[in-house]
Protein backbone atom coordinates (compact mmCIF):
# COMPACT_ATOMS: atom_id res chain seq x y z
CA UNK A 1 0.00 0.00 0.00
CA UNK A 2 2.84 2.39 0.81
CA UNK A 3 4.13 1.67 -2.71
CA UNK A 4 1.14 2.86 -4.27
CA UNK A 5 0.44 5.98 -2.55
CA UNK A 6 4.46 6.78 -3.53
CA UNK A 7 4.23 5.90 -7.01
CA UNK A 8 0.85 7.51 -7.02
CA UNK A 9 2.50 10.57 -5.43
CA UNK A 10 5.04 10.92 -8.25
CA UNK A 11 2.58 10.60 -11.03
CA UNK A 12 0.74 13.67 -10.06
CA UNK A 13 3.57 15.63 -9.03
CA UNK A 14 5.37 14.83 -12.35
CA UNK A 15 1.81 15.61 -14.12
CA UNK A 16 1.14 18.72 -12.53
CA UNK A 17 5.27 20.16 -13.10
CA UNK A 18 4.97 18.99 -16.83
CA UNK A 19 1.60 21.08 -17.41
CA UNK A 20 3.15 23.95 -15.42
CA UNK A 21 6.48 24.03 -17.51
CA UNK A 22 4.20 23.84 -20.68
CA UNK A 23 1.39 26.12 -19.95
CA UNK A 24 2.58 28.63 -16.88
CA UNK A 25 0.26 31.10 -17.50
CA UNK A 26 -2.88 29.22 -19.07
CA UNK A 27 -3.18 27.40 -15.64
CA UNK A 28 -3.13 30.11 -14.01
CA UNK A 29 -6.12 31.54 -15.76
CA UNK A 30 -8.02 28.46 -15.09
CA UNK A 31 -7.22 27.82 -12.04
CA UNK A 32 -7.85 31.76 -10.63
CA UNK A 33 -4.17 32.58 -9.85
CA UNK A 34 -2.64 35.34 -9.81
CA UNK A 35 0.10 35.40 -12.59
CA UNK A 36 0.92 39.07 -14.01
CA UNK A 37 1.49 37.69 -17.55
CA UNK A 38 4.60 35.85 -17.07
CA UNK A 39 5.19 31.75 -16.42
CA UNK A 40 8.46 32.51 -14.50
CA UNK A 41 7.06 31.17 -10.81
CA UNK A 42 4.66 28.79 -12.47
CA UNK A 43 7.40 27.10 -14.27
CA UNK A 44 9.94 27.33 -11.45
CA UNK A 45 7.45 25.55 -9.25
CA UNK A 46 7.15 22.78 -11.95
CA UNK A 47 10.47 22.22 -12.26
CA UNK A 48 10.45 21.95 -8.35
CA UNK A 49 7.83 19.64 -8.59
CA UNK A 50 9.50 17.38 -11.11
CA UNK A 51 12.61 17.43 -9.21
CA UNK A 52 9.99 15.85 -6.04
CA UNK A 53 8.97 13.32 -8.31
CA UNK A 54 12.13 12.74 -9.77
CA UNK A 55 13.88 12.10 -5.88
CA UNK A 56 10.55 10.13 -4.48
CA UNK A 57 10.60 7.90 -7.68
CA UNK A 58 14.59 6.96 -6.92
CA UNK A 59 14.19 6.35 -2.89
CA UNK A 60 10.59 4.15 -3.92
CA UNK A 61 12.83 2.25 -5.91
CA UNK A 62 15.44 1.37 -3.20
CA UNK A 63 14.14 -1.31 -0.59
CA UNK A 64 16.63 -0.10 2.94
CA UNK A 65 15.72 4.03 2.38
CA UNK A 66 13.23 5.45 5.35
CA UNK A 67 12.95 8.90 3.43
CA UNK A 68 14.56 11.14 1.54
CA UNK A 69 18.08 11.06 1.20
CA UNK A 70 21.09 12.58 -0.51
CA UNK A 71 20.25 10.73 -3.69
CA UNK A 72 17.11 12.51 -3.94
CA UNK A 73 18.28 15.70 -2.59
CA UNK A 74 20.91 15.73 -6.13
CA UNK A 75 18.23 14.97 -8.05
CA UNK A 76 16.07 17.96 -6.89
CA UNK A 77 18.88 20.50 -6.83
CA UNK A 78 19.58 19.41 -10.23
CA UNK A 79 16.18 19.29 -11.89
CA UNK A 80 15.96 23.28 -10.34
CA UNK A 81 19.87 24.05 -11.43
CA UNK A 82 18.85 22.95 -15.19
CA UNK A 83 15.09 24.91 -14.69
CA UNK A 84 16.66 28.01 -13.71
CA UNK A 85 19.33 27.85 -16.39
CA UNK A 86 16.69 27.50 -18.75
CA UNK A 87 14.94 30.42 -17.94
CA UNK A 88 18.12 32.46 -18.14
CA UNK A 89 18.46 30.84 -21.55
CA UNK A 90 14.84 32.05 -22.57
CA UNK A 91 15.47 35.47 -21.37
CA UNK A 92 12.77 35.15 -18.58
CA UNK A 93 14.94 37.38 -15.85
CA UNK A 94 14.99 40.66 -17.37
CA UNK A 95 17.62 42.36 -15.04
CA UNK A 96 21.46 41.73 -14.26
CA UNK A 97 20.87 41.52 -11.12
CA UNK A 98 18.47 39.08 -11.33
CA UNK A 99 20.64 37.07 -13.94
CA UNK A 100 23.50 37.18 -11.18
CA UNK A 101 21.63 36.03 -8.49
CA UNK A 102 19.89 33.06 -10.61
CA UNK A 103 23.60 32.16 -10.98
CA UNK A 104 24.34 32.71 -7.72
CA UNK A 105 21.71 30.16 -6.68
CA UNK A 106 22.67 27.30 -9.39
CA UNK A 107 26.51 27.65 -7.63
CA UNK A 108 25.52 27.33 -4.04
CA UNK A 109 22.90 24.31 -5.45
CA UNK A 110 25.50 22.81 -7.68
CA UNK A 111 28.56 22.91 -5.00
CA UNK A 112 25.71 21.72 -2.31
CA UNK A 113 25.05 18.36 -5.05
CA UNK A 114 28.41 18.22 -4.94
CA UNK A 115 28.86 17.56 -1.32
CA UNK A 116 25.88 15.94 -1.33
CA UNK A 117 26.83 13.30 -4.35
CA UNK A 118 30.31 12.41 -2.11
CA UNK A 119 27.90 11.19 1.26
CA UNK A 120 26.16 8.94 -0.90
CA UNK A 121 29.47 6.93 -1.88
CA UNK A 122 30.09 6.77 1.98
Amino acid sequence: MAHQILWFETILKFSAGIALLALPVSLARVFGLPHGNIGFWPRLLGGVLIGLAGAIYVEASQPNIQGLGFTGLVIINISAILLMISLIIMKQIETWRGNAAMWAVCGVLLLLSMFEIAQIEQ
